[in-house]
């Protein structure tokens, strides 16, 4: 396996080419520990190249995935061959890693523009909280987390409602 590194602003793309396997899996993981403790933490893996996943490259994904966990922290994998999208699909890892159907450019882009949810929902329900004690919080688990707000601050919740959709920031 033979892999190409580049950055764009703070997220690193990693180009994987050949098989990754075995032999190479130590290689792979060597260096995205040296990336993580680098301070790398927002990643998009392309597949596009890879003619071969076996358990080996699983592990270093895994290990990638796990160590990305906080609220600006993110892995998107791109470009899935068949072969790759098959090998994640048998081992059960489609719902660890989020999949981007297209190539690395709109993958980036979509990763550039996503922000961590659980952080938003979390900065979303403190700011509304702060501002308009007389929110209503949502049971659904929908992602809608405000349902019903007092109509003095109807301003500031479709500033929050956006915060959910678009990762943005609340302005007084």
């Amino acid at each position: 396996m033979d892999f190409k590194e580049s950055k764009l602003r703070d997220i690193f793309i990693l180009e994987l080419i050949g098989e990754v396997d075995t032999r190479s899996a130590k290689e792979f993981e060597q260096k995205i520990i040296l990336l993580l403790e680098s301070g790398a933490r927002r990643f998009v893996v392309d597949f596009n190249a890879v003619n071969q996943l076996t358990s080996s490259g699983l592990r270093v994904l895994v290990m990638l995935a796990k160590s990305l966990r906080g609220p600006a922290e993110d892995l998107l994998f791109c470009s899935l061959n068949a072969h790759v999208n098959t090998v994640l699909e048998i081992s059960g890892l489609t719902q660890l890693f989020r999949v981007f159907p297209g190539g690395q450019r709109d993958a980036v882009r979509e990763l550039s523009r996503m922000t961590s949810q659980p952080h938003d929902l979390k900065l979303a329900s403190l700011a509304a909280n702060l501002l308009n004690p007389t929110v209503l919080k949502s049971t659904e688990t929908t992602g809608k987390v405000f349902t019903r707000f007092s109509s003095t601050n109807t301003e500031l919740a479709e500033q929050a409602e956006s915060l959910l959709q678009a990762g943005g920031e609340i302005s007084s």
